[in-house]
This record gives C-alpha cells, sequence and structure tokens, in this order.
C-alpha cells in the first residue's frame, strides 16, 4: 500500500523476518453465509484481539510495540486481530478533529505493519459508544437520531477512515465498535451509563438522556453500514456486539428479568446484527449463562442455538470475543488452561467461521487475560495455532 508511511528500517527488517506461513492477507467476503478468503470458501480461522495496538501509539508516539507484536502473532500463525481503530476516550478521539496528519500517520503505519506481517485486521470504529457523543456535546441516546451531531461526525469519521484504507488486503472486516447493545433497554439503566472521567473528554455527570433503547443501537448500525457501504462495497461489516443477554427479549418487551425462550434470543440476535451486516456478532466467556436452563460453562448449549439462529439468517458466525480469566477455571482440572480449550473447542465445534481470543498484549489486565509469548498464558497462543492448522487441513 504505497500511500502508507514509510515504516522504520528496523521495524522493516523485523517483520521480514516473519516464518514463511502467510495467511493474513487477502480479501476477506462472506458467499452463501461463510466467509472466503480470496474466494476461497469456507475459511474459518482463529485470531486475537489486540484491543490497544493503535491506541498506545495514539497516546505515547514513542511506543511502537504494537508493530512487533504483529510480527509475534504472524510467527504464532495468527491470521488476524480486532483492533480499536482509534481512541477510547474523547480527548484521544479529539486528535482526529486537531492534528489529523498525527492520528492518521499512527492508523498508516499499524496498517502498513500488518500487510507487511500479512496479518487481517478487524477495524472497530466506535469502541467506547459513549465517546463521540461525549466529543461533541450530546448525550448517549443521540445515536438515535440521524441528524444529530454524533452521526454528523461519525459519518465523517467513517467515510474518510474506510475510504482511506478499504483497499488495503490488511482490512477484513469494518466493525462498528464494542457491545453496544448490551446497555440496552437495561431496567436498572441507571446503573449502567457510560463512564465518567473529565480528565479524559467526558461530561461530570450522567442523567436519562445517556440511557440507550434498542431504536438507538438500530438507528447506530443503520447509519453506519449505510456510510460504509457508499465507499466500500465488499469488505464484510460487524456490529461488535455480544450475545444477547439471556433475558434481553423481555427486558425490551416488558422491563423484566425473565429468561428468553430459543426463538426471543434469535430475534434479539438479529436485532443486533440486522440487515447491512453481513455476520452474526458473538462474545462469549465462561461467566455468560442464563441461557435456555445450560448450566455453568455448558457453551454447546449456547452455541447450537447461535449457530442455528445464524443459519436462518444465512450469516457466518463472529466470535469477536472469548476468554478464559485466571478465576475462571471453575474446577477445571487442567485449571484455566482446560477451560481455555474446552470453550476453544466448543467454538471450532459449533461451525464458528472466525474467533476472537481476548486478549493479546494489553498489560492492565495481567491479571486475568493478558495473552504474550513470554508469560503464563502463552500456551494460548500455541493452542491458536494448533487449531488453525487444523482449519486449514479443513478437519
Amino acid at each position: 500500500m504505497m500511500r502508507l508511511v514509510k515504516l522504520t528500517v528496523h521495524a522493516l527488517v523485523l517483520l521480514c523476518l516473519v516464518c514463511p506461513w502467510h495467511a493474513g492477507a487477502g480479501q476477506l467476503t462472506v458467499t452463501n453465509g461463510q466467509f472466503s478468503l480470496d474466494g476461497k470458501s469456507p475459511f474459518r480461522a482463529v485470531g486475537v484481539n489486540y484491543f490497544d495496538a493503535v491506541n498506545r501509539t495514539l497516546n505515547n508516539p514513542a511506543d511502537r510495540s504494537a508493530i512487533l507484536g504483529l510480527r509475534m502473532l504472524a510467527r504464532y500463525e495468527v491470521p488476524f486481530v480486532r483492533v480499536m481503530f482509534g481512541g477510547f476516550w474523547p480527548n484521544e478521539l479529539r486528535v482526529y478533529l486537531t492534528d489529523p496528519a498525527r492520528y492518521f500517520a499512527v492508523l498508516d503505519e499499524f496498517v502498513g505493519a500488518a500487510e507487511q506481517a500479512q496479518v487481517g485486521i478487524v477495524a472497530s470504529l466506535a469502541w467506547n459508544y459513549a465517546a463521540i457523543p461525549d466529543l461533541v456535546g450530546e448525550p448517549a441516546s443521540a445515536w438515535g437520531q440521524p441528524d444529530s451531531k454524533t452521526h454528523q461526525l461519525f459519518r465523517r469519521y467513517v467515510s474518510e477512515v474506510v475510504g482511506r484504507y478499504h483497499k488495503s488486503p490488511a482490512i477484513w472486516m469494518w466493525e462498528f465498535g464494542n457491545e453496544m447493545a448490551l446497555y440496552a433497554d437495561l431496567p436498572n439503566s441507571d446503573q449502567w451509563r457510560p463512564k465518567i472521567d473529565v480528565s479524559k473528554g467526558t461530561p461530570a455527570f450522567r442523567g436519562p438522556p445517556d440511557d440507550l433503547k434498542g431504536k438507538d443501537v438500530m438507528v447506530a448500525l443503520a447509519e453506519f453500514s449505510k456510510t460504509v457501504r457508499v465507499v466500500d462495497a465488499t469488505t464484510p461489516i460487524s456490529s461488535g456486539n455480544a450475545l444477547p443477554r439471556p433475558y434481553a427479549f423481555n427486558n425490551a418487551r416488558f422491563a423484566k428479568w425473565t429468561a428468553d425462550s430459543e426463538e426471543q434470543f434469535c430475534e434479539m440476535l438479529g436485532r443486533d446484527n440486522p440487515a447491512g451486516f453481513d455476520s452474526v456478532s458473538i462474545h462469549i466467556y465462561p461467566h455468560y449463562k442464563g441461557y435456555f436452563g445450560a448450566r455453568d460453562r455448558d457453551y454447546n448449549a449456547i452455541l447450537a442455538p447461535v449457530a442455528r439462529c445464524a443459519k436462518r439468517a444465512n450469516k457466518p458466525v463472529f466470535a469477536g470475543e472469548f476468554g478464559v480469566a485466571e478465576n475462571e477455571s471453575h474446577g477445571d482440572p487442567e485449571g484455566v488452561r482446560g477451560a481455555f480449550n474446552k470453550l476453544l473447542d466448543s467454538l471450532v465445534a459449533n461451525d464458528v467461521g472466525l474467533a476472537a481470543a481476548w486478549v493479546f498484549d494489553f498489560s492492565f489486565q495481567n491479571s486475568s487475560y493478558n495473552i504474550t509469548a513470554v508469560n503464563q498464558r502463552a500456551y494460548q497462543l500455541e493452542e491458536l495455532r494448533r487449531v488453525n492448522r487444523i482449519l486449514r487441513a479443513g478437519k
């Protein structure tokens, strides 16, 4: 991608040492309800979340560790990363407005490094759904108003980002954000309003206008997909939503904490991944329970209905997050490792198309989820390599 800023000589030399296996380069599409890579279908793979890979350099221009991280992931045959493609807090996103050259230099370098390493990118553009409303002085519910300042700025941002990078072979999917639907229609919404940190650009107070309804999520997703498709007609689009809550339908219709039936669950899964979105986005962890009477860690009891719902929608499943924290082994005889492998194997067994482990090289979660090549969770990279080899072999 010639218009990207040049990497340093040091970084280029390192990236040229990547192991010879490369599967991250190429165009990802959705064909007949399955992911395809360069026209080869079905394509299935497991990757990682590289949550702050871009944001760390936005906050500290001297921090180029994410470039080397991509090289490390390629050595483990990890074919793609899911990334917060920008800032988390309003002040971090403000750099896009005040110093766009610096902002895009960071993104340019990361996309260029991903191309060199042949690692695909799922680019999540509104990870913190409150950040853009905060930046323009509106409440979070402004997402439900297409003519709001929130949408005006986001359309501008999406158009510029997608227009700049959509021809890169590193871009696998465009994603709206992270788990926005989980905050919609909550009977106790006053307890789940967006975070406050005035030093990082948020308002000092949140109120009822910051409470989300399902319609706000639906409008936000519809506007996002329309904006992407004006510029990019083919790259898959993901909502970034997690599994609907076990009682999402009854929360929305009756403000009750009553467990949903599978049919109600399917309806909410469709709401959270509507027309214009090419995959069914879910996130799954050991603490997700209460679905259809499923026992703790009975992943098949959750993933099998997801697979049925996705098949009806003729869409592949994208498990944008999965993982096991240090305190979530729940008596598994093999500890966290056994619990992680059980979840990973369930994702494969239930025909999930793409899945991304949480989370690579994120030091803030050293005690829970952080995966590196040198810490106690390095085995997870080995397991991802093992599963990717099985999936490539079509077994």
